[in-house]
């Protein structure tokens, strides 16, 4: 009997990708407001899921309804990565705010690959200076949430383990250590840190102009710690836009990487189509999946071409 398998095309997981990762609070409720105790749950969090699958953290900001990770996945284990760190979170943190229904919102997170050393700048910039673009600080390193910038590249931050999701019997270590290491392709750690902050003052510049313009001030840290979790943006979401799968500044590599994913979908439907005509699991060493095909690698171990 044929295998019942679907056609949906599944992300492209390269192993040692960098990625921005974004997530969202369902309904845009204010469920991960800055506070102590929110705080010490995603870092501690963020620092076990991080290390028990080899995610390399870069850059951190945990906004009050989403959050902004920029990481690099060595072993291409993103996926079990997000899994872990975003079901804890919304366990431990509805536990919190005494909730039971779901914490994220319904839509996959979002994960775009960061196809050279410009677009990482530019999303470790975007992620640093999120809080004021958004109004609510004059600059991104006043945010009061969890917001773990340039300056800690190197430095090690160890977090206790949340007793209110973890029992006295659990297996989980009773802290955990985060190290924000600086991503690969950039001439040295200074020249990082240079274009990074270089484009986090001119984001923070940009959004000042903007509330000076449209008379608007800033939320303030003071009045960011008394936000309710359970209240939510006034203004009305902007229309769902495309989840893109890639970013490139360089038109080049943006090339490459259309042309690396049509590729993709081209060979993963061809070996999808040959899964289906065989008969049994045993069949499965004879059709080879393109590079980055992580679900049917996962769950029926099935042979994957290497990356070209």
């Amino acid at each position: 009997m044929p295998l019942p398998l679907t056609v949906s095309l599944p992300r492209q997981i390269l192993p040692g990708s960098t990625y921005l990762l974004t997530q969202r609070c369902s309904e845009r409720r204010n469920l991960l407001c800055p506070s102590a105790v929110t705080n010490a749950i995603m870092g501690f969090l963020l620092a076990y899921a991080a290390s028990h699958w080899g995610i390399e953290v870069h850059a951190v900001c945990v906004m009050s309804n989403h959050l902004h990770l920029v990481i690099t996945d060595p072993d291409g284990n993103v996926p079990r990565f997000a899994q872990h760190l975003l079901s804890l979170a919304g366990r431990a943190l509805n536990l919190v705010h005494g909730r039971t229904e779901s914490f994220w919102r319904a839509r996959p997170y979002s994960l775009v690959r960061l196809e050279g050393p410009e677009d990482i700048v530019r999303e470790m910039a975007y992620t640093f200076a999120n809080p004021a673009s958004a109004g609510l600080v004059d600059r991104g390193c006043e945010w009061p949430g969890l917001w773990l910038g340039p300056e800690t590249f190197g430095s090690q931050l160890t977090f206790a383990r949340p007793e209110v999701l973890f029992g006295p019997r659990t297996r989980v270590p009773a802290s955990a250590t985060l190290t924000l290491v600086p991503p690969k392709g950039f001439e040295s750690l200074d020249e990082l840190k240079r274009r990074v902050v270089e484009r986090v003052e001119l984001l923070e510049a940009e959004a000042r102009e903007e509330r000076e313009r449209e008379g608007r001030t800033i939320l303030g840290r003071e009045a960011a710690l008394q936000v309710d979790p359970l209240s939510r943006p006034a203004k009305a979401e902007p229309r769902q836009r495309l989840s893109p799968r890639f970013a490139a500044f360089d038109p080049e590599l943006l090339r490459r990487a259309r042309a690396r994913w049509r590729a993709f979908k081209r060979l993963y439907r061809d070996a999808l189509a040959k899964l289906r005509e065989q008969v049994g699991p045993r069949d499965l060493r004879h059709v080879a999946f393109p590079a980055g095909t992580y679900l049917w690698r996962i769950r029926l171990g099935v042979n994957c071409l290497a990356e070209a």
